[in-house]
């Protein structure tokens, strides 16, 4: 599902992807009925929420998971891009292409309107946010920057010895 590009770009865009079925939908207002999905997965896509659309958005997952479904999702940890921007930005002589690197992580890339991060996330914020959207199991975990990719994360391309390049989290919920 993804609000900004059709069908066919996004088959474009994710060529290795040949048994998915892609929708163009707001994830706020997903065209699925309730109790339908297994699980759903959200990689690199809920921080371009705006904080006020979080929980709602959560919530609309939740309605449309089937009791025991499950819900992923992979965000920026923004406790160790903020340090990571004082050790390589912050306490280092100025350099461009650095300053523009770790803008983008914590920005978004601002090619389009669907590429600005709005909303930063921590361990304790998405606890809350899961919880208030009536996940009452979930778990979430930080894998540091360096870290090979998770596993969850390379089930989405084939990434090789890729390693996280800012801190990681990742959630896992269940209904």
């Amino acid at each position: 599902v993804d609000n900004y590009y059709t069908p066919k770009e996004l088959k474009e865009l994710n060529p290795d992807a040949k048994k998915a079925e892609f929708v163009q939908a707001d994830i706020l207002k997903l065209p699925f009925p309730d109790n339908s999905a297994s699980h759903i997965e959200n990689t690199d896509v809920i921080e371009h929420l705006k904080m006020q659309s979080v929980v709602p958005a959560l919530k609309e997952w939740y309605r449309v998971l089937k009791p025991k479904g499950e819900l992923m999702v992979l965000t920026i940890d923004f406790t160790g891009l903020a340090q990571h921007w004082i050790d390589n930005v912050g306490n280092k002589p100025f350099n461009l292409q650095t300053f523009i690197e770790w803008s983008e992580v914590i920005y978004g890339t601002q090619a389009d309107d669907g590429q600005y991060h709005k909303t930063p996330f921590t361990k304790e914020f998405m606890e809350l946010c899961l919880q208030l959207a009536g996940f009452s199991k979930h778990e979430v975990r930080i894998v540091p920057r360096g870290e090979p990719a998770p596993p969850e994360y390379r089930d989405q391309a084939p990434l090789g010895d890729t390693v996280v390049r800012s801190d990681m989290l990742i959630a896992h919920a269940w209904k």
